[in-house]
């Protein structure tokens, strides 16, 4: 048997009550039925202890009527001795698109029935008494555990549970547990998607931030027509806020930057900068082309329309 340390919980258990959670599983047979699930919707179950194919068999049923399918014969064969001694109740709802071998997945929701304290399992001095008491406290006990631990606690007992040798009550909580690992990892999920999310817009923040900083840094009037320079036309600039300053015209010469004049599409003049290799441009006097970047840095080949 596996060698997974054992709980002891601090109390007496509580009674079994309400729902008692989910798990996921799937909805078998569907092209022997022309019945279809309904979204959203919880789909009722139900034993059929003569179906001459598999006496454990429990059927699944749309809300207003006509069979959809079955639960698959693996979990029918524990969950059925379940419902047919009134321990639990169940339901299925729909949780995904049906897979290529045309299985409808679903979370089948259980709920405590009648005779759920049947589910403390039976007075017995045995391993299987020992498992089904440690199963029962890791549920019981659930919110004190991340799901990777739990996930990490049914990885070292699949064997165990999966070789039949347990009680069906213990298989219930093993599989019960699988829901709240999915839960954690759901919610995993949304925090890191939400975190991402936050991050986006937080850089997006920032961007618009430093393109407004930019466009105040790059406020400038015209001081003169335009002159050829090699390739580009280039229009003189006097800088609206001059600061200390690095020659926008050695930039040029370098190919730290260009400068040129366009038309927007209201017919305004319009210029764009190109700097490379985070270069600083900033305001100079007289007729070397004044502007100015203040001591902001603009990313390589980044391009920013004014």
């Amino acid at each position: 048997m596996p060698t997974a340390p054992i709980h002891r919980p601090e109390s007496a258990p509580a009674p079994f009550s309400g729902p008692l959670g989910w798990f996921p599983t799937w909805i078998v047979g569907r092209r022997y039925y022309d019945a279809a699930p309904v979204p959203d919707t919880a789909l009722p179950c139900e034993r059929q202890p003569d179906n001459p194919s598999d006496p454990d068999a429990i059927a699944v049923y749309a809300p207003r009527g006509g069979r959809v399918g079955h639960l698959p014969r693996y979990d029918a064969a524990w969950i059925a001795p379940l419902l047919d001694r009134g321990a639990i109740r169940i339901a299925a709802r729909l949780a995904a698109d049906d897979d290529p071998d045309k299985r409808t997945a679903v979370r089948l929701e259980v709920w405590a029935a009648e005779r759920a304290g049947t589910l403390a399992g039976p007075d017995a001095d045995t391993a299987e008494a020992v498992w089904h008491g440690q199963l029962v406290a890791l549920w019981q006990n659930r919110a004190r555990y991340t799901h990777q631990a739990l996930d990490a606690f049914r990885s070292e007992v699949r064997s165990l549970v999966h070789s039949g040798r347990l009680w069906p009550e213990t298989q219930l909580f093993y599989r019960l547990l699988k829901g709240v690992v999915a839960d954690g990892e759901a919610a995993e999920e949304q925090a890191r998607q939400l975190a991402a999310q936050l991050a986006a817009e937080a850089e997006e923040q920032r961007l618009a931030a430093e393109i407004a900083a930019l466009r105040v840094a790059f406020a400038c009037e015209a001081c003169g027509p335009l002159l050829p320079f090699g390739h580009l036309s280039v229009l003189p600039l006097r800088a609206l806020h001059p600061a200390a300053v690095t020659p926008l015209a050695e930039a040029l010469r370098t190919g730290a930057a260009a400068l040129t004049l366009r038309k927007t599409a209201n017919g305004a003049s319009a210029f764009e900068v190109l700097l490379a290799d985070d270069a600083r441009v900033l305001a100079v006097g007289g007729e070397r082309l004044d502007t100015t970047a203040g001591a902001f840095r603009i990313a390589k080949r980044l391009v920013t329309h004014f």
